[in-house]
């Protein structure tokens, strides 16, 4: 599996295809890796088919050997459980290397909103947010982080502080968004079921 990957990587990220059908696994991991190769990054990427807690042990197995060195970006799919989400990011923030990137997306889930946001406060982070994604940054070793602990903030990518209203706003359009392409798949799965 990671024999192709290259010592230098900085990047690895994990996607969760767990409970895809076959069909749209294979396609899906395909389109994924030809484009990681068109764009020039299939050597830096690990894809793992795994639920972010096993992919991150697994990577983390791989940095403790020095088969890997420490992600510099995290992408985290994350769970939408309580807590869960949570879990998953404390011990991706223990594999991230200092001065990385941790991000995800689902953030118009409440229990991703409130883990991402019950983790940065316990942290003292920024949180960039864009309509459903979030990023944070993991300080650069030796440097303090953005805030005290117990504080956090959730900026827009302007740099400006978004307020709950905002936040709202944002969940709604992302909402309508996420329910219209749902709507348009279960159409073609009509259409191309009564085809065939």
């Amino acid at each position: 599996m990671i024999s192709g990957i290259h010592p230098g990587g900085e990047d690895n990220s994990m996607r969760s295809w767990l409970f895809w059908n076959e069909y749209h696994q294979a396609r899906i991991m395909g389109k994924f890796c030809v484009n990681l190769h068109h764009h020039g990054f299939l050597p830096y990427v690990v894809p793992l088919r795994a639920p972010s807690v096993v992919g991150i042990k697994t990577l983390q197995r791989f940095v403790n050997a020095k088969h890997l060195l420490r992600p510099a970006i995290l992408y985290l799919d994350s769970a939408h459980e309580p807590l869960e989400t949570l879990i998953e990011l404390g011990l991706a923030w223990r594999l991230l290397a200092p001065d990385g990137l941790l991000m995800g997306d689902d953030l118009t889930w409440d229990a991703v909103k409130q883990d991402v946001m019950r983790f940065a406060h316990l942290n003292g982070l920024v949180v960039h947010c864009y309509t459903d994604q979030w990023v944070m940054r993991k300080p650069a070793a030796g440097e303090a982080g953005p805030l005290p602990a117990g504080r956090s903030l959730a900026l827009g990518w302007d740099g400006s502080e978004l307020s709950i209203a905002e936040i709202r706003q944002l969940e709604e359009t992302v909402m309508r968004r996420h329910q219209n392409a749902q709507d348009a798949s279960t159409k073609r799965v009509r259409l191309r079921t009564r085809t065939d």
